[in-house]
This record gives structure tokens, C-alpha cells and sequence, in this order.
């Protein structure tokens, strides 16, 4: 979509938000009663949404053949659960997978990568959200072609299988998403990992003691970012077994410094300066925006609606300056602190990276800086590399990784 089409799609967002009735006070969006959270991790409320047949399954993802990875039907329930969003009580919703297989089941839980934050002509918008899944194929508003293909497929495979909305989708749609902020993603990812084996309990679904992670783009980011702190605060009583983030953005601080000291036009600019904002705003560290950026922004769909693909064009010169080599403004050591997965830490289970070599939305070099400080820091850590950009590599991904994960551990039931 290009910049002219995002502005348009978010004017017809805004006019349609305007106009549309009021819910009761008593109900959110899509009906569903108004919940207050809890401890964080609490399943608050969960529905069924749909019985899938694995054949079903399979014909949903036209994209690819898949049928001889499909093996149960799967039962798919919408979830609510307590959780938090800018230090804050919030209730989040998610999606969960259930295969009708004798377990116990090892848990797999995706995470979705860039969704913009209104409806989208070609999917791939706010539409998107796992939890809005309604169990067909693909639609020209609503494509999900993640959930349909890497939520569904490893569930009829025989994974008990969780995605996370995030903040900012479905249930909170009213909130501002938090992009590409890894604090912010892990946090939720990790309460959806809490809730979703809640409700396994509630629906008498035994599962075993493996946890797999996985995600593409954004969601490769807030894979490792969730890897990284169960590693570093909830080992008491999450274990991770194997993650495989995809094309994700781990290595922050050297891809800011490459977004803003880029001479010629980015493609990817819009999205870029989204998370911009979200870092500068989520993080407390909100420098003025008259600071940042030559045009007003006061929300994510300013952000969005960039005015340029030049850098040069979009942000203020002192600004840039800022991301000069050698030079470390509060946002880039913001960013380095806070955003960054490459290094700092050593993973407990392992780590399979995954990118296309030609990825021009997400560089290689996040996922080979990532690779090269993790091994050195001791960590079991794999990088597998396909000829391709940021979306040619899907199947090869999915079928990689399926495999990685049960050469590692035995197929699930």
C-alpha cells in the first residue's frame, strides 16, 4: 500500500469510527461483556469459535500444499485474558487452537508480525487480528493468511496452539498498538502463554513440559523478545524448548542508525517511523515531537501517514544527527538498552533464526548479528538462510521449522 493509499484507508477509518453507533456500556466491540482484569496471565473468558477439519485446514491455505501436514480437526476458541499495556491492567484477546489428538500436547504459541492499525484493501490490517479468525479461507479485507497457515496448520498437526493479539487489536482496538516494542510484546506474549494453558486445564487438555515460540517480522522480534524473558524472569515456571523467529527486527539500534543516516527513499518508511513513535512514546522517554519530525504527529496514524520516503524529509535535522556514527542520542541508547535481543543474554533452550538473504523490509544482518553474539555467548543457537526477501521464504520457513522442532524433540502425538 502506498503512503497516498495508507492516508486514505485511515481517513475512511476515522469517518467510519465517527459515525458508527455506541456500544453499551456494559459491552466492547464484537459483543463481548466488559471484563476487568486480574493478575496478570489470568484467563478471564474464553468462546468457541469453530470446529475446523483437517481438510478443511488444508483448503483454507491455497497459498501452499500443506495436506500432508494436516492431521486432526481442531477446535478454535476466542480467549480473554489479564495482562497490561503501558503499566497498566488490561485486558488482551488472543486465539487458541485445540487439535482433537490424544495428548499430551507440546504448546506452540505465534505471534503475528505487521499489522496496520485500520483495515486493510488487500488483508493485513487491524481485520487480521488471530482472535477475529472466523475459520475460512481468505477475504479481500481480512487475508489472514498467518493464522490461517501457521496458527492452523500446526495445530491439525498435533501442537495445542496460541497467538497473542497483542495490545492495540480486537478487544483494545481503541488502544494504540505498541510496534515493534519488545517490551511491551513480550510482556503480553508471555501472560497469552499463561492464559492459553489455563484454559487447556479448563477443557481437561493435557500438555507436556515443551514450549515452542515462533513469529514472522514484528512477530519474529516479539518471539525472541519473549524467549528473552521467560529466560530472564519466569524460568520458575515457563521453560522454552525451541523458538524460531522469523525475519524478525532484533538487532534495533543498528537498524535505526541504518533507517536514519539512509541518503536515498525507503519503501518501508511508513512502518519504520511507526515504530519510531511507539519506542519513543512507550518507552517514557517522549522527546517533543516538533523535535523528531518536519510534519505534525500526534498518534501512530500520523506516524504512518509519512510525507516522504527520505528520512531526510520525514525527521528533524538535529534529530538525525543524533543517529550519526559515533553519536549516541537518548534514543539510540534508549533503543540499545531496551529493544535490543542480539546480545546481552544467553537463551535457555534453543534458537533457530530464519531470514532471506534479499530481505529488504527486515535486513539479513539482524538475524547474523543475532546468530554471531548469541554463539559467542554460549547460546544453542542455529541461523538457516533462504535465497529470498521478506515473504518468499514462507513455506520454506514453515516446513524448516517443523522439522527443526520435531527432529529436536520427537513429533508431537
Amino acid at each position: 500500500m502506498t503512503c497516498a493509499e495508507r492516508l486514505a484507508a485511515v481517513l475512511s477509518v476515522s469517518l467510519l469510527a465517527a459515525c458508527a453507533p455506541t456500544a453499551p456500556d456494559d459491552v466492547v466491540g464484537g459483543g463481548v461483556p466488559k471484563l476487568e482484569p486480574s493478575e496478570r496471565g489470568d484467563l478471564l473468558r474464553h468462546e468457541k469459535a469453530a470446529t475446523l477439519t483437517g481438510e478443511q485446514i488444508a483448503a483454507n491455505v491455497p497459498e501452499y500444499d500443506l495436506a500432508e501436514l494436516v492431521r486432526y480437526d481442531v477446535d478454535v476458541y476466542r480467549v480473554y485474558y489479564s495482562s497490561v499495556y503501558k503499566d497498566t491492567p488490561e485486558v488482551l484477546s488472543g486465539l487458541v487452537m485445540v487439535p482433537r489428538a490424544a495428548g499430551p500436547l507440546s504448546h506452540y504459541q505465534y505471534h503475528h508480525g505487521t499489522m496496520l492499525p485500520f483495515p486493510s484493501s488487500d488483508g493485513e490490517g487491524s481485520l487480521d487480528a488471530p482472535s477475529l479468525y472466523d475459520g475460512s479461507g481468505p477475504k479481500d479485507d481480512a487475508n489472514q493468511l498467518e493464522t490461517r497457515f501457521l496458527v492452523a496448520v500446526p495445530a491439525s498437526h498435533g501442537y495445542f496452539v496460541s497467538a497473542p493479539d497483542y495490545a492495540g487489536y480486537n478487544i483494545t482496538s481503541d488502544l494504540e498498538h505498541t510496534y515493534a516494542y519488545h517490551p511491551e510484546l513480550a510482556a503480553v506474549s508471555v501472560d497469552m502463554i499463561l492464559a492459553a494453558q489455563t484454559l487447556a486445564e479448563q477443557l481437561d487438555v493435557t500438555l507436556n513440559d515443551r514450549l515452542f515460540l515462533a513469529g514472522w517480522s514484528e512477530g519474529g522480534g516479539a518471539t525472541l523478545a519473549t524467549h528473552k524473558l521467560i529466560t530472564e524472569e519466569h524460568s520458575d515456571r515457563l521453560e522454552v524448548t525451541a523458538s524460531a523467529p522469523f525475519a524478525g527486527p532484533y538487532h534495533m539500534s543498528r537498524f535505526y542508525r541504518e533507517i536514519m543516516t539512509a541518503e536515498g527513499e525507503l519503501d518501508s518508511l511508513a512502518i519504520y517511523n511507526w515504530a519510531v513513535y511507539s519506542a519513543n512514546t512507550l518507552s517514557g522517554l517522549n522527546i517533543p515531537a516538533e523535535e523528531i519530525w518536519r510534519y505534525p504527529v500526534a498518534g501512530a496514524l500520523d506516524a504512518l501517514s509519512v510525507q516522504s520516503q527520505r528520512p531526510t524529509e520525514v525527521y528533524q535535522r538535529g534529530f538525525l544527527d543524533g543517529f550519526a556514527e559515533g553519536v549516541e542520542g537518548d534514543f539510540l541508547a534508549m533503543v540499545a538498552e531496551r529493544q535490543d535481543l542480539h546480545e546481552g543474554w544467553t537463551p535457555r533452550g534453543k534458537v533457530f533464526l530464519h531470514s532471506g538473504e534479499q530481505d529488504d523490509i527486515v535486513p539479513y544482518y539482524n538475524s547474523v548479528d543475532t546468530y554471531t553474539a548469541l554463539l559467542a555467548a554460549d547460546a544453542d543457537v542455529v541461523l538457516r538462510t533462504y535465497a529470498g526477501d521478506h515473504y518468499s521464504p514462507a513455506e520454506s520457513y514453515f516446513r524448516t521449522m517443523m522439522s527443526d522442532f520435531e527432529e529436536l524433540l520427537g513429533p508431537p502425538p
